[in-house]
């Protein structure tokens, strides 16, 4: 994490009450150049609860997203959000939560810049990605489908 660079956010709408602002998210601590990171056990209560609208997307290839993604994941290849976002997800408010293969993996945070650089105002980071939910024991779904073979 960049906690040298960390900050405080201010919502572009001045007329967002601090409770509002509290309430989205703009305040956290450890948030940095536009978003902030999400925990395993955070995600996963979100993905669980359902109850905060958010969106989860899945930042590397298709065929990756293939084999295996979180659960309600959407895949958008990082080089395609510029270009896709703003039809996807065209409310700057709506909360984005990004994820690729491990902590390793830099596309996510890739995706987190150009999501902040966008202007959308509630971006969170998943850092350990796919290995990190696997690796505790969470499910995940697949679109893989073997070939039959004759």
């Amino acid at each position: 994490m960049h906690e040298s660079r960390a900050k405080s956010f201010q919502p572009a709408d001045a007329k967002v009450s601090s409770n509002q602002r509290e309430k989205l998210g703009l305040e956290q601590e450890g948030r940095v150049e536009g978003f902030a990171e999400i925990s395993r056990e955070e995600l996963k209560e979100e993905i669980q609860d359902r109850e905060d609208n958010f969106t989860l997307l899945d930042v590397r290839d298709k065929e990756a997203f293939k084999k295996s993604h979180l659960p309600h994941a959407i895949n958008l290849p990082v080089d395609d959000l510029r270009l896709m976002m703003p039809r996807l997800v065209p409310n700057l408010w709506e909360h984005l939560v990004v994820y690729c293969g491990s902590a390793k993996c830099d596309a996510s945070l890739r995706a987190a810049q150009i999501l902040a650089e966008m202007d959308y105002k509630r971006v969170n980071r998943y850092v350990g990605g796919l290995d990190d939910w696997t690796g505790a024991g969470l499910p995940i779904e697949s679109d893989f489908r073997p070939e039959k073979v004759a």
